[in-house]
């Protein structure tokens, strides 16, 4: 049953990264490797980071402590997920009225001066700071409930809303076109995840202490590990005009391997790890870490093959054309090697950090990772003088692709003690 759902969800989720793939070529004819375009690519950057924090921070976060509270009582539960919505309500709003009213200061310090032509672009954006709070918690409920097919099948739904609003809006409403399909993309996610909302917002606020001292780690966590998409912005800020669009373009590419191969993993890997755990069943738990990491690794390895044999044929037939010349497409290409290590870590760092958190070892995937973006961070301020555009590439490399060999090594040297209870 589960390989079959692991089959149409790896479907689903190749299928949404196709629309996202001709989302860019779209945006590649209409604005080509633009000031214009670094500049919407600049303001992204922050709410991109947060979605992807927030997606995979609360999902890990609440949904051992739902699926828990489900097999004992359905009004616990409720509560629980009532608690957890007014907190990331009151999160969510405090930062979209952050965003509406300075967001100049916030690109500011991301970014430079460089940064603040962006500055529409993110108050456009603002809302979905939001938006993707409570969108996370609702697939997050589905995912407890073994609704695994709801949540790709929405993202397919928000991934075609943003490609329609570049296809129709994008010569009318030129580059703002990319910002409010965006935002619509989160919006049309969360009309349709309303219907399973089961929330009790009566109840008061439970484990607040708790609950932030166990999240706050995991989110920074997430938070550096998603920062190989402001480390990707930083790195070729400062490089003349276009710089930022042409290493996005060969980041695009590159991470193919985790949006069509080992994204569908990873979403059915932590809730049965996580099911597993609860029931202190660590045989299967140990078996399903396995076969998940084989499979990651194996189909990982294959994308990513693959990805590099097809790229020159793809870019010179379908990137080429536009305001995207062939002279751009060069420079594409020439990055994309450049970007193996990144994208074997793309591919395999989710399903290598699996185990810890649904172990609730946020604090190892915390560390592991904060060293990792130290690191990055060095060898970008070292490496940018020398090698320009090329330092973006290694320095998200070492971000994630160390930070999935040491995490992987630290499970099997030391897993035996790893699931062991930990000491209250």
């Amino acid at each position: 049953m589960y390989k079959r759902k692991a089959f149409w969800i790896t479907s689903i989720f190749g299928i949404t990264t196709i629309i996202n793939i001709a989302t860019q070529l779209i945006i590649a004819r209409f604005f080509g490797v633009s000031g214009s375009l670094d500049a919407f690519l600049l303001a992204v950057t922050l709410p991109t980071i947060f979605m992807t924090t927030m997606y995979a921070s609360v999902n890990d976060m609440f949904l051992p402590i739902y699926t828990k509270a489900l097999q004992s009582k359905a009004k616990t539960a409720a509560r629980i997920a009532g608690s957890w919505c007014k907190q990331l309500s009151l999160m969510g709003s405090i930062l979209t009225v952050i965003m509406v009213a300075a967001p100049w200061i916030v690109l500011l310090l991301l970014f430079g001066n460089d940064g603040v032509r962006g500055t529409q672009h993110l108050r456009i954006m603002a809302p979905t700071f939001l938006l993707g709070l409570l969108n996370a918690q609702l697939m997050s409920m589905a995912y407890a409930k073994k609704h695994f097919l709801l949540p790709p099948l929405l993202q397919l739904v928000g991934a075609g809303v943003n490609a329609a609003v570049v296809v129709f809006f994008g010569t009318s409403m030129g580059i703002y076109a990319l910002s409010v399909g965006f935002l619509l993309n989160y919006t049309v996610q969360f009309i349709l995840l309303l219907p399973y909302a089961q929330f009790d917002l009566s109840a008061p606020r439970v484990e607040t202490n708790n609950l932030y001292k166990s999240w706050l780690p995991l989110i920074g966590a997430y938070i550096l590990l998603r920062s190989d998409t402001w480390l990707l912005r930083f790195s070729s800020t400062g490089l003349g005009e276009g710089a930022v669009s042409t290493v996005n373009y060969g980041a695009r590419i590159m991470s193919l391997s985790a949006g069509i191969i080992t994204s569908g993993i990873k979403v059915l890997l932590f809730p049965l790890l996580s099911e597993a755990a609860a029931k202190k069943n660590t045989v299967r738990f140990n078996a399903l870490v396995v076969k998940g990491q084989i499979a990651a690794v194996v189909l990982g390895a294959i994308a990513v093959i693959f990805i590099l044999l097809v790229a020159r044929p793809l870019v010179e037939t379908f990137l080429v054309a536009g305001a995207f010349s062939s002279e751009n497409g060069r420079a594409v290409l020439n990055l994309l090697p450049w970007f193996v290590p990144a994208a074997l870590g793309w591919a395999l760092f989710e399903v290598a950090a699996a185990p810890f958190l649904a172990l609730g070892r946020q604090k190892i995937v915390a560390s592991v990772t904060g060293l990792s973006f130290v690191g990055s961070v060095v060898s970008t301020f070292i490496l940018k003088p020398q090698l320009g555009i090329l330092s973006a590439p290694i320095a998200v490399g070492l971000l994630v692709g160390v930070n999935t060999l040491v995490l992987g090594s630290i499970w099997y040297l030391f897993r035996q003690q790893l699931l062991k209870p930990k000491k209250s």
